[in-house]
Parts: C-alpha cells; structure tokens; sequence
C-alpha cells in the first residue's frame, strides 16, 4: 500500500545543480498501484511525481520543468508550467514544499531513462536557475512481450490504418 511509498533522497549521485539554499530534497513515484517503479512496459502509462523543494526565499515566478530522456541523453518528453499554462503562485520558503506532478507518458522504446526536474524563478526567456536535479528518478522499459520492436522513441496508441478501395 502507500506505507511502501518510500521518498528516495537526492544527493550530487543524482547530478544536481543548485544555488546555495534551494533544492529539490526528495523524490517518489507511483503509477497505478505500484510504488517507485523502475521498469515499465513500452505501453503509455501515467505516473505520479512528488518532489519536495526546500527554497532559502520566496520565488515569486516559480517556472517548474519535468523531463524524460533516453539512454543517449536526448529528450524525449518535456514540459514546464508555462507551455502547459500552470501557474503555481509565489512558492513560501517557510518550510519544505511538496509538488506533485502527474503526467501520462507515451509508449517509449524499450532502454534506460531518467527524469529530470527543474526549479527556475522568473518567467521563460528571463529566468534564472533555483536547482535541477538531471537524474532525479531511473527507469527501464521493458521489451514488448509479443516481440514486436518499436523503432521510433515514442510508440503511439491512437493510430489506424484503413485499406481504401483502388481510386478512392
């Protein structure tokens, strides 16, 4: 159950870059009814983020990002608050925050990635960085079970092909 919901600490193993004060502390995952998954299968699935940030002040603009990226470092999924159009309000420095971020990701080729998260403080364009943690969470997809490879990164679901007759 949740009780297996374990945070999983961040350190400089998860190459983190921060200014002094600020940072992304702590991570978990959940997808469905499993609890920090690592390994998936190349089907869409939809995950469940928490990340606690600890903030020396204020962030008046918080601009967050959330990252996946395959085994060559490339990026394959990406969003931030502003291009999902999410404004989250000044963050308090108070105490710990904790952010959730859910996300339904797309059938990825079986491999190695790692999330990456980023906490920036102004708006796109005129920001300046708070903390990024670029492997803060690993993961594999599996081979397909029916052994059909995928060559494109992202495999897609809502696709049809429809025979027409000759001429049409």
């Amino acid at each position: 159950g949740a009780a297996g919901w374990a945070w999983q600490v961040l350190g400089s193993d998860n190459n983190v870059r921060a200014l002094p004060g600020y940072g992304i502390r702590r991570v978990r995952v959940k997808s469905a009814n499993r609890f920090n998954p690592v390994r998936f299968d190349p089907a869409p699935v939809e995950i469940c983020m928490q990340c606690e940030i600890v903030l020396a002040r204020p962030v008046e603009q918080p601009l967050f990002a959330f990252g996946v990226h395959n085994e060559l470092n490339e990026p394959v999924v990406h969003f931030n608050t502003h291009n999902i159009a999410v404004a989250l309000g000044a963050l308090p420095a108070e105490r710990p925050l904790t952010l959730e971020i859910t996300v339904r990701l797309p059938a990825l080729r079986p491999g190695d990635y790692l999330i990456e998260l980023g906490l920036d403080d102004g708006i796109l364009g005129a920001h300046r960085l708070l903390c990024h943690v670029y492997d803060a969470w690993t993961f594999t997809v599996s081979p397909p079970a029916d052994g059909r490879p995928q060559s494109g990164y992202v495999q897609t679901s809502g696709a049809s092909i429809v025979l027409l007759e000759a001429g049409q």
